[in-house]
Formats: C-alpha cells, structure tokens, sequence
C-alpha cells in the first residue's frame, strides 16, 4: 500500500541584491539601494516604488539596480518635516 505524497511547491525566484558592502568602510555612502532606503525611511520596497514613480523621490539607474542618491533621502526628509 503507497502512501500519497505531498506536491512539491516550487520555490519563489530570488532577486539578486547586491552583497554586503561594496565601498570601502572609509568613504561615506552615497547610493543606497531601494531596500535600504526603505529600511533607513521606515517604510516597505514598494513604498519606495510608489515615491519614484510619482516623482517625490529622484532616483537614477546604475548597471541593473535603482539606487537614491543620499543627498535625495536628506531632502526628502527636510521636505516632510517642514
């Protein structure tokens, strides 16, 4: 007598970030990644998506990943705290 076994259920692609620190610990950072933007402003990745494609926050393409500039996180917090 067989016993059923379960369907496997495929795995979810993975996105490929980029790892750890690229810069040297030296120089001040300044690109940071969707992800660590939304980590360094409280918020989720698609939040992110949502303020770059409205035009809120700026952002520019660098190889294959989108990354905001520091200076655009700074401004865009001086612009909701004032």
């Amino acid at each position: 007598m067989r016993t059923a076994s379960k369907p496997r259920v495929k795995a979810p692609a993975r996105r490929r970030q980029p790892k750890g620190p690229i810069h040297p610990p030296t120089l001040p950072k300044l690109l940071y990644t969707k992800a660590e933007a939304a980590e360094l402003l409280f918020s989720s990745v698609p939040t992110i998506e949502r303020l770059i494609r409205r035009g809120t926050l700026r952002s520019l393409k660098v190889g294959r990943y989108r990354c905001i500039p520091a200076s655009e996180l700074e401004a865009f917090i001086a612009a909701q705290t004032a």
